[in-house]
């Protein structure tokens, strides 16, 4: 599935052009969360939401998508999610935004990111609901970026925070009108992951 992100990376990079209100939507609920110090995003991709949240740093294992990040000024590194390449108490926060779905040990994953992190540290995960209408949109598709994907419900991540050592701390979500009508205006964000289809949950080392 990964060869897809390294031989499509123009593909999946101009989506964000294509479906500009629904990339707004979701920095809408992301900002939602008060990002501060260095941070790190996990699943880097070709640098959008890094560049537009101002996350200094990432990581990811397409080649081709880190030379974009790399081009919208985000310092880059090529590395598996399960094997961080920092040292302990780096980072003041850390972002996974939909990478989530591809990652093949969460749970790892999660325990990386709380050694990495500094204490206070804020993780953001950002999930495609798995009963929602974009979640069913991308699970009924054959081909594409999200062919393989996993998707989640809300409760499975903080069920992961309180296994990997973080505390749960806020929901927010966004996205409420399915893909045939989300790219028409920029949607609310709104506190708790019960309807929208995007989802952000933080937790706290």
């Amino acid at each position: 599935m990964m060869d897809v992100f390294e031989s499509d990376y123009e593909k999946y990079d101009s989506w964000y052009d294509r479906n500009k209100f629904v990339f707004e939507s979701e920095l809408k609920a992301l900002r939602k969360f008060e990002l501060k110090g260095r941070g790190l995003e996990i699943g880097v991709g070709t640098g959008r939401f890094s560049q537009a949240l101002g996350i200094g740093e990432g990581i990811d294992t397409s080649k081709n998508m880190l030379k974009l990040a790399q081009d919208r000024g985000v310092k880059v590194k090529k590395a598996y999610a399960e094997s961080l390449p920092y040292e302990n108490n780096t980072f003041d926060y850390a972002a996974s935004i939909t990478s989530l779905s591809f990652l093949k040990n969460p749970f790892l994953v999660f325990k990386e990111v709380h050694r990495v992190l500094k204490s206070p540290g804020l993780l953001l995960v950002g999930i495609i609901r798995k009963d929602s209408p974009w979640g069913d949109y991308h699970m009924k598709k054959e081909t594409g970026f999200f062919q393989e994907a996993r998707f989640f419900y809300p409760e499975q991540v903080i069920d992961l925070f309180e296994k990997t050592g973080f505390t749960y701390k806020a929901a927010y979500q966004t996205l409420f009108k399915g893909p045939k009508d989300s790219d028409t205006n920029v949607e609310i964000a709104v506190e708790g992951y019960d309807k929208g289809s995007f989802v952000v949950l933080g937790g706290e080392k």
